[in-house]
């Protein structure tokens, strides 16, 4: 819950350098009155710009600087939720956006949208639409409940149950479970990549085992045709040496002739 504490501004609207100060730490309850155009809206357009850095009615936000001064709009509002105490300042002319948690500053080096989510995710729990239409209700720019965008309605519902921790359970459990798809995805991607390689090397063995059975066939036919070429070849040799032998028995009987045998032996 927030509880506001303290809301300055000046330069803004019809409020000029004489800054206007309300501290609504005095009393557990504040009620502001007044006549019409003695400046009760323009607190709420102070409070808005201040937190959003939009005015609570329908005002660009170029024309909210004091027309007199043309410069030096600055607001700030201190404001407490739990045990934290926060102050926001913001400002234009120069532009300023500062938020400040118990008493130390945020880290100004990120960029103001970030700051303002920020702000608005982690701190106030709540956007634009929600503040005005739950805590800040105004006949100029009230919206009910049922016009509302869906996701506004489901924010506002959460915050004012106190429930919105499911949200943040369900943004972390989308992108586990992003993670997890986009990782088990790269795991099929890989797992199919290594198929592939597989299939490819188990043709490439296919190819290997068939090149190799054509070529130990073709050399076991190279083998059988020498073999069948030695056999040839001694046959011829023993029938040409028994020839000699027998021409030499004819022309000289008295001539010992040594008994040939095969020169080769088959293996």
């Amino acid at each position: 819950m927030i509880i506001f504490n303290k809301i300055t501004y000046k330069n803004i609207l019809s409020v000029g350098m004489a800054p206007v100060v309300i501290d609504l730490s005095v009393c557990r309850l504040t009620a502001l009155h007044g006549k019409s155009g003695s400046g009760k809206s323009l607190l709420l357009d102070a409070l808005s710009f201040n937190l959003f850095g939009r005015a609570f009615r329908d005002i660009p936000k170029t024309e909210l600087i004091n027309t007199i001064n043309g410069k030096g709009l600055l607001t700030e509002v201190e404001f407490t939720i739990g045990k934290d105490e926060y102050k926001v300042t913001r400002g234009i002319k120069p532009a300023i956006f500062e938020i400040a948690v118990n008493g130390t500053n945020l880290n100004q080096d990120s960029h103001s949208k970030d700051q303002q989510k920020f702000l608005e995710d982690q701190i106030l729990k709540m956007n634009y639409r929600i503040f005005t239409s739950v805590v800040v209700l105004g006949a100029s720019n009230y919206t009910p409940f049922m016009r509302l965008k869906p996701s506004d309605r489901k924010k506002m519902v959460e915050n004012i149950l106190g429930i919105d921790v499911f949200s943040t359970m369900n943004v972390i459990v989308k992108k586990k479970i992003t993670d997890t798809s986009m990782a088990l995805k790269s795991y099929i991607d890989k797992r199919e990549s290594l198929g592939q390689q597989i299939q490819y090397l188990t043709q490439q063995q296919k190819s290997f085992e068939e090149k190799k059975e054509l070529e130990i066939q073709a050399l076991t036919k190279t083998l059988v045709e020498a073999a069948n070429k030695k056999k040839a070849i001694t046959a011829t040799i023993s029938e040409k040496e028994k020839d000699i032998a027998d021409q030499i028995a004819a022309f000289d009987p008295k001539v010992d002739v040594p008994e040939f045998t095969e020169t080769f032996v088959e293996t």
